[in-house]
């Protein structure tokens, strides 16, 4: 919510300055740096925002497999260092190590 209040001032303090600034700027090519610039900074925002959740729910998941399976301490669980330490051992491998 705060993003999109600093959206609006943004916005508004554009519009002010173009409405009562100088007459020598180019407005519209000024808008065409801000109104980009603030939807990159939405978008980063909802990326930031959304990760550590995406990442809980993953982690979980993985932790309930490392359960079901009964290995000793699942919440440390590392399937890419585990899968390349049986590598170098000669064990087999699973394909699929790196998509999770």
């Amino acid at each position: 919510m705060t993003i999109l209040a600093l959206n609006v001032v943004m916005l508004v303090a554009v519009a002010v300055v173009a409405t009562f600034g100088t007459p020598s700027v180019d407005w519209k090519n000024w808008m065409t740096v801000v109104l980009p610039g603030l939807l990159g900074l939405d978008v980063l925002t909802a990326v930031i925002q959304r990760s550590p959740s995406a990442f809980k729910a993953f982690s979980a998941a993985v932790e309930a497999v490392g359960r079901a399976l009964n290995l000793p301490s699942p919440e440390l669980l590392d399937l890419p260092a585990n899968n390349l330490a049986a590598h170098k051992r000669g064990e087999s491998t699973q394909e699929g190590a790196f998509y999770y």
